[in-house]
């Protein structure tokens, strides 16, 4: 990745002003105040209007003056600069979230900037509000709110989310938009910035539903009860990786994937952390070094981690409950 230094440095001296400004009201980060704040006798302003949707700082605004951090968390990545997000206030007790919040299943969450995605099962708010079919995005300020996503969402549940970037990759049981606009199956890209959009990942995407998303760098791993694309082209059994970069690419995992079904991911490191129904590699992976076949279970030692997580969504991250792979 290339990085451009001018903007790092601009980005960490803004850090340093934004961090001594946790001792204070506010804090300067170039010194001259913008006509908005000047015009309030040089108030500070939030930071809300000056952000990517990652959190990060949009430096094209050309913004000089004052920031109010009062309500935010500051932290520094190394290469994308400071990021943003609204601090969470002491926990003091449960709170309602606006229209009686939804009226099926939710299954999963996942964060853009102050944005709240939420994905499951539902087709209106609990108070008979309808809105955009099994996702839909809660902005979290303020009082809150909930925002429709474009195409009235999708046609089937949302049991999987993942931020890359801007980008929100959505994966579960579906085919269409809820408006009837055909999508790729059970796996799509939505771009969270503008006023949102949906994209197709190639090759129709997969022909079976998605449970387990894991993201490493560019790559997103997918993980499901698959076998094929959704436009018939062979892939490796119940697991896959996804490189987001270019137009976006599915590439095989080594040994044909799994023989069953894959519910849970999670990266450590270079290692990727599957938990299923599995208990070996496929019978008709290629053979193996040594002369044995995949489906042996003396194959490898990795596969000797293998056990059945029987119905068990979620498996433990241990060797009784998971295979480890090298990524």
């Amino acid at each position: 990745m290339v990085y451009n230094k001018g903007k790092f440095i601009l980005r960490l001296a803004a850090l340093v002003a934004l961090l001594a400004g946790l001792a204070g009201p506010a804090s300067s980060i170039l010194g001259t105040a913008p006509p908005a704040a000047a015009a309030l006798g040089g108030a500070a302003v939030s930071p809300q209007g000056l952000m990517n949707p990652d959190g990060t700082l949009d430096l094209s605004t050309g913004f000089q003056g004052t920031l109010d951090l009062r309500g935010w968390e500051v932290t520094l990545d190394a290469e994308r600069g400071p990021i943003l997000k609204p601090a969470l206030s002491a926990v003091s007790g449960w709170h309602d979230l606006p229209k009686d919040g939804l009226d099926g299943d939710v299954y999963v969450l996942a964060v853009v900037g102050s944005d709240l995605y939420v994905g499951g099962e539902f087709t209106h708010n609990g108070d008979g509000t309808p809105i955009s079919d099994n996702i839909v995005r809660y902005d979290t300020t303020g009082g809150g709110s909930w925002h429709d996503l474009p195409k009235d969402g999708l046609n089937g549940g949302v049991y999987v989310l993942a931020v890359v970037g801007s980008d929100l990759y959505v994966g579960g049981e579906f085919t269409h938009n809820g408006d009837g606009t055909p999508i790729s199956d059970n796996i799509v890209r939505y771009d969270t910035t503008g006023g949102g959009s949906w994209h197709d990942l190639p090759k129709d995407g997969l022909d079976r539903k998605v449970n387990a998303l894991a993201v490493d760098g560019t790559d997103l791993y997918v993980g499901g009860e698959f076998d094929h694309n959704g436009d018939a082209t062979a892939i490796s059994d119940y697991i896959v990786r996804y490189d987001t970069t270019g137009g976006g690419s599915w590439h095989d995992l080594p040994n044909n994937g799994l023989d069953n079904d894959v519910y849970v991911l999670a990266v450590d490191g270079t290692d990727l952390y599957a938990g299923g129904l599995f208990t070996k590699f496929p019978l008709d992976a290629p053979q193996l070094a040594g002369g044995r076949k995949a489906g042996s279970p003396q194959a490898n030692s990795r596969l000797q981690r293998v056990r059945n997580c029987g119905t068990v969504r979620i498996c433990a991250l241990s060797d009784e409950a998971v295979m480890r792979s090298t990524i």
